[in-house]
């Protein structure tokens, strides 16, 4: 992935965009950089948090279950519940369909967590597919929803629900996709 932000807390511009880095805070996890932001036809700053997760490779994914799981815990209360007067939150990696789409069907599947026991990861995915093609890029991105899903779920009662079978529909969610 290329870096778009500058390394110190000077003020640079990119086009017509002025980048100003504040502060910046490492986490065991992820990097917390606050920036302001302007355009040129503009005297009005904006404030930006950008939160770069740093325990994700592309194409694969992190070590533990629990790591992406926080992260997302991490993120909502940073961010605060979506919707209303709330400014959108914009995820992205180099592609912007594998770790972003396991990012957002996570952040989903732990929202719906909080009010249903019902989580259908399949259909989730297939919603998120209708939206951008290839989210949740591969089938290791995929098993590793369901287990991030499964680790929240043992943690709310102790064991999983209903211990689906992981793979059931991996063939059917891969087949006819180029990701």
């Amino acid at each position: 992935c290329e870096k778009y932000w500058p390394d110190d807390c000077k003020e640079h511009a990119y086009g017509s965009v002025q980048v100003r880095k504040d502060s910046a805070k490492e986490k065991d996890d992820f990097i917390l950089t606050e920036f302001r932001i302007k355009s040129d036809d503009s005297s009005k700053w904006r404030s930006l948090r950008h939160v770069f997760f740093t325990a994700w490779k592309d194409h694969g994914t992190p070590e533990k279950p629990e790591t992406l799981v926080q992260f997302v815990r991490t993120c909502q209360g940073m961010f605060g519940p979506r919707g209303g007067s709330q400014p959108p939150i914009l995820v992205h990696c180099s592609a912007g369909v594998g770790r972003t789409g396991t990012f957002i069907a996570l952040d989903m599947c732990l929202q719906k967590l909080e009010v249903d026991e019902d989580i259908d990861i399949f259909h989730l995915v297939l919603d998120l597919r209708e939206c951008r093609r290839c989210m949740v890029q591969n089938e290791k991105q995929y098993t590793y929803l369901y287990h991030c899903v499964a680790s929240v779920i043992d943690e709310i009662y102790g064991s999983t629900v209903q211990n689906e079978p992981i793979y059931e529909n991996v063939a059917a969610l891969m087949s006819g996709s180029a990701c």
